[in-house]
């Protein structure tokens, strides 16, 4: 089947670090999907592509194939992919700085991610609908990152050890930032000694985790294929 060749090879360009190979399979692959009688790959190709370009610094374009894929997977009742594609639509919309419009998309991700189960995008969610409540000041934001940095903290199965890491040292800065503006210095103080355990033996580990190759392609994060539960 040409769609899932077509997505197969986009999301190993991907691994490559080559954006424009990914979009140009997935792009090949849209008329093939779309000629199939199932709408599967037709959802996953355009959360696929949407996902590249929020990668790539290109919000506006992905925002489309967001909505579309959001679209299909409700048509077939696929919840997580719905949830995944919700979510990819609140970070085009944080990338565009459109706090107000990723705050909305991103309270309604993470009420699908939980009602489907879809975990990996519910601590996601957590914490980028944290960034974006702060950015609007709302009160429940430092709430929402604290939730999302324990949920990192306990999880050994669903994400990759690199994105668990990566977020877990941005999440425990900032907390300690906001503790300290709130004036709570001993609490900015545990925050502050728990970032400086993720970084090990490793004063530099923050910088080298970040020029990593693995860090590159954990931030593209291609969409798996048609056997990820549904």
């Amino acid at each position: 089947m040409m769609a899932s060749i077509k997505d197969n090879i986009g999301s190993t360009q991907i691994r490559l670090l080559h954006p424009q190979e990914a979009l140009r399979a997935y792009m090949e692959g849209l008329p093939y999907a779309d000629q199939l009688d199932g709408d599967m790959y037709k959802g996953l190709l355009r959360l696929n592509l949407a996902n590249v370009y929020v990668w790539i610094g290109e919000p506006e374009r992905a925002l489309p194939y967001a909505q579309e894929a959001i679209n299909i997977f409700r048509k077939i009742g696929r919840g997580t992919w719905e949830a995944n594609a919700m979510m990819t639509m609140g970070n085009a919309y944080l990338r565009q700085q459109k706090f107000s419009s990723a705050w909305e998309t991103l309270n309604l991700t993470l009420q699908k991610a939980q009602q489907s189960g879809e975990y990996r995008v519910y601590g996601r969610t957590l914490m980028n609908l944290g960034a974006a409540g702060l950015q609007l000041k709302k009160l429940e934001s430092r709430a929402l990152l604290e939730q999302g940095v324990a949920w990192y903290k306990e999880d050994n199965e669903i994400y990759p050890a690199i994105e668990r890491e990566a977020v877990l040292q941005d999440g425990l800065r900032l907390l300690s930032q906001l503790s300290q503006q709130a004036g709570n210095q001993s609490q900015g103080e545990q925050y502050t000694k728990e970032y400086l355990e993720t970084l090990g033996s490793d004063p530099n580990r923050y910088q080298t985790l970040r020029q990593s190759p693995c860090f590159a392609i954990y931030r593209a994060r291609p969409v798996a294929g048609k056997t990820s539960s549904p």
